[in-house]
């Protein structure tokens, strides 16, 4: 396992660069220097670039290393799995404009590298901005990461032996550093990643979910999303009898369906279910079917403000509520919405000590309907085998009934992970 504390212990790293021979090409030399610089039809996208071909902090200007730490950046994660570009090639002038405009780098940066690989420290694998923005990031899978890791940290060396030098601009030299310090974070694992966006994307619902997760201080565990979220939010949109109209206006009088999450860190859950409750609601306006729907994502007060942010940031402003429930001392979350229960639960991940157990059945006996259903998603860990069990007694204790169990498998930050769901029912 990598130890950031490593770092400051460990040999000085120098990173050679080799001039690579310039590419020549057969063609007409009109023909080739009618081309633009910036845009190579002709690319040699089968030779990988190495640690090598990036630029060394003691020989290259800032912003030309700046633009670098850049490209490295960790793209947007979907599905817990983060798309680096390697099977996409950013090709047209306004991909590559977007591209750059996302990364921060402005044309002023990409003049700049251009001429490094051009001019200062020729490289034909890199002599265009259509191959730097297509090669650089993919170093992220193609090097191995202790590589990364040694440029990254001969970065840091260098602005930290020159920053209180006249030679660069300071304020530069700190933009290097603080992007050099985030790479290397990147590369510690999800405890020491800095904040993030991950993207979901689910069958059955049209709308890409966003959500924003701070980075994860204080070992607040609720402000990372967890797999359990996922494979739930998967099983709850593709149910289509979940969100039949009709079967919910027949057993609901008052035409109001009631949902509550319990401990919905960053929101996925109760995102996703609104949000396809939303598509189906839009899509079945013009048939009369007006039924409603009101759903709680709940959580400690430390995560509701970012779960408040990730419901705005998906456009459930007035179709989803985020506020505070302590499964300890629900009277504030009583206070505020009133002793009314709820038609539908869902719970993921929810045992994390051996106090949970008992607090979630309790919020579950207080809140569920007679009749009304709890979804449950728990990741099969040995650690908490015998809170699980616990969790099983005290359900069946207090009278709630499983009517479908099942074994599943998700992605999470680690890897691929097992998953209990069950579907209980409150008996009448």
């Amino acid at each position: 396992m990598f130890d950031p504390l490593d770092l400051y212990d460990s040999p000085v790293v120098e990173v050679s660069h080799n001039v690579v021979e310039p590419y020549v090409s057969t063609g007409s030399s009109k023909v080739n220097e009618q081309k633009n610089k910036y845009f190579f039809e002709e690319d040699e996208e089968d030779i990988p670039i190495t640690v090598l071909d990036l630029p060394a902090i003691k020989y290259a200007t800032p912003n030309v290393v700046l633009t670098v730490l850049k490209l490295l950046r960790s793209d947007t994660q979907l599905n817990f799995k983060c798309d680096n570009g390697s099977n996409t090639k950013i090709e047209s002038e306004e991909d590559i404009e977007t591209f750059c405009i996302k990364r921060e780098i402005s044309k002023t940066c990409q003049d700049e590298i251009v001429d490094w690989y051009v001019n200062r420290w020729p490289n034909s694998l890199l002599n265009t901005l259509s191959k730097i923005v297509n090669k650089i990031p993919k170093l992220k899978t193609t090097e191995s990461k202790d590589k990364l890791l040694g440029y990254y940290t001969s970065i840091v060396r260098y602005c930290e032996q020159h920053k209180q030098t006249e030679e660069t601009e300071v304020s530069t030299l700190e933009l290097i550093l603080k992007e050099a310090s985030l790479r290397i974070s990147e590369s510690c694992g999800r405890t020491a990643f800095p904040s993030m966006y991950r993207d979901f994307q689910f069958n059955n619902l049209q709308k890409v979910i966003q959500l924003f997760e701070p980075s994860m201080t204080a070992d607040n565990l609720g402000w990372k999303t967890w797999g359990a979220s996922m494979v739930l939010s998967q099983t709850l949109v593709e149910d289509d009898i979940i969100f039949d109209f009709n079967s919910f206006i027949n057993i609901n009088k008052q035409k109001k369906l009631r949902v509550l999450e319990l401990g919905s860190g960053t929101g996925l859950v109760g995102i996703a279910w609104a949000i396809k409750w939303k598509e189906l609601k839009e899509h079945n306006r013009q048939n009369d079917k007006s039924i409603d729907m009101e759903i709680h994502l709940t959580d400690l007060p430390d995560i509701v403000t970012n779960l408040k942010k990730n419901v705005t940031n998906n456009d459930l402003d007035g179709w989803a509520f985020a506020d505070t429930l302590d499964w300890t001392d629900p009277s504030s979350f009583i206070d505020q919405y009133g002793e009314e229960q709820f038609d539908v639960i869902l719970v993921a991940d929810p045992i994390y000590s051996p106090d949970h157990p008992q607090w979630v059945v309790n919020m579950i006996d207080k809140f569920l309907t007679p009749g009304g259903i709890c979804h449950f998603e728990i990741p099969i860990r040995d650690k908490y085998a015998k809170e699980r069990q616990v969790l099983v007694d005290l359900l069946e204790e207090n009278k709630f009934k499983v009517i479908e169990s099942k074994y599943e498998e998700g992605n999470d930050d680690w890897g691929l992970v097992k998953y209990l769901y069950r579907k209980i029912i409150r008996k009448k």
